[in-house]
């Protein structure tokens, strides 16, 4: 749209989803997804680790969560949840 604001098409052909999951990660490697995920209006390059091809994805409004734990050291480590959906172009 010309605002700049990000337009989802609910009607459209189907697209994929995909859903990632990191189950340990530590603080250089959080802030390396963090600073991915927070771009949610822009597209990005996704290309599964079984898979060849590459996909331009969007996050998912509300889709990216993380917790925080320790395992026995003060550092803390994080899970992290994240949901991308492909894009159409128009």
């Amino acid at each position: 749209m010309a605002s700049g604001s990000m337009v989802i098409d609910c009607t459209g052909v189907a697209r994929l989803a995909f859903s990632l999951f990191w189950p340990g990660e530590t603080e250089v490697d959080f802030t390396t997804i963090n600073t991915k995920a927070i771009i949610t209006n822009a597209t990005q390059v996704f290309s599964p680790p079984d898979v060849a091809t590459e996909y331009t994805v969007i996050i998912r409004p509300n889709a990216y969560r993380y917790e925080t734990f320790e395992i026995g050291t003060s550092e803390p480590y994080y899970k992290i949840w994240l949901e991308l959906e492909e894009v159409t172009a128009d």
